[in-house]
């Protein structure tokens, strides 16, 4: 939130709308995720607001189509959570610690209640259920 704020130029006119949705995406993708990289939390970000901008057009998956952008962003978010979950995985079994990250995503592999693939669907839908 802070440095949301600290973007703001003096006189600069804010479309609240706008900022309120970005924050609440970059903290549902830290939240979830445990990602803490701001560029990372951007780049995820972006990915799921393409994703749900998508998912409220017509579905038609033909390149330059909201829809397309939007299947071919839910395959970088879950290309991305993948690539997460082994970079935990790993870290893990380095470590040999119980810890497996932050966030829901930390959760779910500590448990080990899911296999990988359902945990990707999982925080995608948790995402796009708390948009």
């Amino acid at each position: 939130m802070l440095q949301t704020l600290s973007n703001f130029k003096d006189g600069e006119v804010v479309l609240l709308q706008d900022i309120c949705r970005k924050v609440a995406i970059h903290l549902m993708v830290n939240q979830l995720l445990g990602v803490s990289s701001q560029s990372e939390v951007n780049e995820m970000s972006q990915f799921f607001s393409d994703f749900v901008d998508g998912c409220l057009s017509v579905p038609i998956n033909l390149p330059g189509f909201t829809y397309h952008k939007a299947m071919k962003a839910r395959k970088e978010i879950i290309s991305k959570i993948n690539k997460t979950i082994e970079k935990r995985l790993q870290n893990k079994a380095a470590s040999d610690t119980a810890g497996a990250g932050n966030g829901v995503l930390g959760r779910l592999l500590e448990e080990e209640s899911l296999p990988n693939e359902s945990m990707a669907d999982f925080i995608i839908n948790l995402l796009f259920c708390r948009k």
